[in-house]
């Protein structure tokens, strides 16, 4: 098929589907075929490891759930994605636009192709892939065969033993798996960070080998007692079960340990940060219903009226009960809420202060600054640089 055969089909496939294909020819990208206005193919999350994948056919999720299919054609590759099973919240989309750095400029056009893309289940995407695979390369392969990790996923399985895995086990043992969860329950992400440094099976390296059946078991096991022991500390149920699937579908992506080890250590530092965003609002029921809610609108201006509508108050009746509860007004624990997420974000060097204002919400980097300030006693700027220097 000649250059413009091929981009009547990737066109038609992205109208039809709506969702955004990138071809590359070596390592650079020769043609990107969407419908929308991208200020740049959205893939920037797993481009690099999709670049470096043997397969000839494949697929790859994102750490927010997104997922991408890729197949190799006449010597170039192509990635279809992202692509999604559910319609995006605005935080989702906030989340997805931060993780690639989208420009607050961009942010409009990005939302708007974003949220053109249509809903779908991973085996539509990749029956599409397969369909597109063998039209460009006239290879042939059932599903089982170009996918088994889906058919073989251990969340197919009817019934898992957790105990009888992780004792079975030596990474992760089961003393192992009780100090984890004491880290996540106490939100304890610098303490989990110093601990893992000696624990292989949730540190960050270079383990060789292939995954077997058990160890993806034991992944599944863990990602469900870390999860469980993140809701008993106060994180909302329907974010941690959101969180524990996304991570699940990564794993089924994985085919050797250390890919498997650095997911599980980044999945408990995870609910870990989530935990310790909870802060002592798990001793108020009431704080906790209103942190619940500021996490899952982090990105966005919250006002006291939405606030008080999501847990069918007035606005009085949630003022005055927090008060009671807790000792200070709604807005100041929702202020002090966005500045400990904004404390973490800044404990990663490669995040702007201006990235990270408009991400939570502040309706300028001047607001941000002075809302930190006020709370931290110092500027961002100055958090972020003694951070490095505990490090």
């Amino acid at each position: 098929m000649d250059e413009s055969g091929i981009a009547y089909l990737m066109q038609n496939t992205v109208e039809l589907c709506r969702i955004p294909v990138c071809e590359y020819e070596g390592n650079a990208l020769h043609r990107f075929f969407q419908n929308g206005s991208y200020p740049f193919p959205p893939i920037g999350m797993v481009e690099k490891e999709i670049l470096s994948a043997s397969d000839n056919i494949g697929y790859r999720y994102d750490k927010l759930g997104n997922c991408y299919g890729f197949f190799r054609a006449n010597g170039r590759l192509y990635i279809l994605g992202p692509s999604r099973s559910k319609i995006p919240s605005p935080q989702d989309i906030s989340a997805f636009a931060y993780e690639l750095g989208v420009k607050m400029a961009d942010m409009e056009s990005f939302s708007s192709a974003y949220s053109r893309i249509l809903p779908l289940p991973i085996n539509s995407i990749l029956h599409m892939v397969m369909s597109l695979y063998f039209t460009l390369s006239g290879n042939k392969a059932t599903f089982d065969e170009a996918f088994p990790e889906i058919a073989s996923s251990p969340r197919r399985k009817k019934e898992l033993d957790p105990f009888s895995l992780i004792m079975q086990s030596h990474a992760p043992t089961y003393e192992a798996e009780r100090a984890m969860l004491s880290f996540v329950h106490n939100g304890d992400r610098k303490g989990l960070i110093r601990w893992a440094a000696n624990i292989p099976s949730v540190n960050q390296g270079d383990v060789s080998g292939s995954l077997s059946g058990q160890q993806r078991n034991i992944f599944t096991i863990s990602v469900t007692l870390v999860s469980r022991e993140a809701i008993k500390a106060g994180l909302d149920v329907d974010v941690a079960l959101s969180l524990s699937d996304a991570y699940l579908r990564q794993a089924e992506t994985l085919s050797s340990q250390s890919e498997l080890y650095n997911l599980q250590f980044q999945m408990v530092e995870d609910y870990t940060k989530r935990v310790r965003l909870l802060g002592k609002r798990k001793n108020s029921p009431l704080s906790v219903r209103v942190g619940n809610y500021v996490e899952s609108h982090c990105s966005s201006p919250i006002r006291l009226q939405e606030v008080a509508d999501s847990l069918s108050l007035s606005v009085s009746s949630l003022c005055s009960r927090f008060k009671k509860e807790t000792g200070s007004s709604v807005s100041s624990f929702i202020e002090k809420q966005k500045i400990e997420q904004a404390c973490i974000l800044l404990e990663d060097p490669e995040r702007r202060c201006n990235e990270i204002a408009y991400y939570l919400g502040f309706s300028s980097p001047a607001h941000f600054t002075k809302s930190f300030k006020k709370i931290k006693g110092m500027s961002p700027k100055e958090y972020s640089l003694k951070q490095r220097e505990i490090r």
